[in-house]
């Protein structure tokens, strides 16, 4: 979530601060409305690349598990429609695979 007065891509790097404890500089790809179930959300899309080990917060990330690209691709249905979207969009913008 964007606070007041708060850019989308400083909110970015507060959550991944926040939920991953990285401090690093998110790569924009993609933001749009997105209608979920009548829902309709504004989604910003970013990524990053690290070499760092992420430290999971408990209090942020409920029930985590790391998986590769191609783990997530073949599980995509399992997961929420935002999270879809987006890796959706990050397998078309980026050379991940």
């Amino acid at each position: 979530m964007v606070r007041k007065d708060e850019k989308i891509i400083d909110a970015a790097k507060r959550t991944l601060n926040r939920e991953l404890d990285l401090l690093k500089n998110p790569i924009f790809l993609s933001e749009n409305f997105y209608d979920f179930n009548v829902i309709k959300r504004f989604m910003s899309v970013f990524y990053i690349k690290t070499g760092d080990l992420p430290k999971v917060n408990p209090d942020d990330v409920f029930g985590s598990k790391w998986m590769t690209f191609n783990e997530i691709d073949k599980n995509i249905d399992s997961f929420i429609p935002t999270f879809r979207v987006a890796f959706e969009i990050l397998k078309k913008k980026t050379k991940f695979r």
